[in-house]
């Protein structure tokens, strides 16, 4: 009696997300070249979830890498439950939303990583939308200087202020205490960069004199 093994897929997306939403709209941006990697267990003869045991069978790890779009996919996927992982953070960025996508499976919270999807469960479906949002860092700069006509305003002629503390505090997106200073250049600017985005909230600019 021959027996035909529905195969499946699983497929997504790595991405800078710059809203970050979870979602990929607007100005985001696939991220090309980032590792994904599949790992899991496929279910026994008679297609039933034991949960890892009996005679379902863990596979062999599977690595795949984005294209230009940051898109990626795993096929030839025999049913069984699987784990797609982001196992590197891409350089230059933090790590954002990580989204499940059409055959449910629960991913990891934005400050886990390495991020992952776990428990997608297959038998023979093309289960897109396992995605992965990546945040860059962001910046914050102005000026220290002398207002001599009050305007609050950097006006031709007003002279900036060298070594001034300046400090940006509050809590990210994951609920990180942030805290950085930096001195003023010898023109009276600054700029405090790679910054989470912040939390609702928002972040402190205070100078110290």
């Amino acid at each position: 009696f021959g027996e035909v093994v529905a195969l499946g897929s699983i497929s997504g997306r790595i991405f800078v997300d710059s809203n970050n939403d979870g979602l990929f709209n607007g100005s985001d941006a696939g991220l090309s070249g980032v590792t994904a990697t599949l790992t899991g267990y496929s279910y026994g003869l008679n297609g039933v979830d034991n949960g890892g045991t009996g005679d379902d069978g863990a596979i062999t790890a599977v690595s795949v890498t984005t294209n230009g779009a940051g898109d990626y996919s795993f096929t030839g996927v025999v049913p069984g439950r699987y784990t797609v992982t982001e196992p590197n953070q891409p350089a230059g960025t933090f790590n954002g939303i990580t989204t499940p996508g059409g055959q449910g499976g629960t991913a990891t919270a934005v400050g886990v990583t390495p991020s992952a999807v776990s428990g997608i469960s297959l038998s023979g479906q093309n289960a897109v939308g396992y995605n992965f949002g990546e945040v860059a860092p962001a910046a914050l700069s102005g000026t220290v200087y002398i207002d001599s006509n009050g305007n609050g305003l950097k006006d031709a002629g007003e002279a900036g202020i060298g070594n001034v503390a300046i400090t940006v505090s509050g809590t990210d997106d994951i609920g990180s205490a942030v805290s950085t200073a930096v001195v003023s250049a010898a023109d009276g600017s600054y700029t405090i960069n790679g910054l989470r985005p912040s939390g609702t909230g928002g972040y402190t600019v205070t100078e110290t004199h």
